[in-house]
C-alpha cells in the first residue's frame, strides 16, 4: 500500500496530484527498472467546488487503464 497527498502551493496551481505523489513514492520503494503495478486507486477528498477527481482519473487511465478510480467525498 502506497499513499500520496495533495501537494499544493498558493503561488503555483495546480499542485502535485495525490496519485502522482503516490507513484513517486512507490518508485522509490522498488528496485530500478522494476515495473509498478497499480491494483487499486482510492481518492478521498473533502467536498469542494474544485477537486482532484477528473485529473486523477485521467492520469490513472493513462498508467493503469484497467483500474477504476474509487472516489469518496467527506464533509467539510
Amino acid at each position: 500500500t502506497v499513499t500520496g497527498r495533495l501537494a499544493a502551493n498558493a503561488a503555483y496551481n495546480p499542485g502535485l496530484l495525490p496519485l502522482s505523489a503516490a507513484l513517486a513514492f512507490a518508485r522509490l520503494q522498488h528496485p530500478p527498472g522494476a515495473p509498478l503495478r497499480v491494483r487499486r486507486c482510492v481518492l478521498v477528498e473533502r467536498s469542494a467546488e474544485s477537486g482532484q477527481r477528473l485529473a486523477t482519473a485521467a492520469l490513472l487511465a493513462a498508467i493503469a487503464p484497467r483500474v477504476r478510480l474509487e472516489h469518496h467525498e467527506v464533509g467539510r
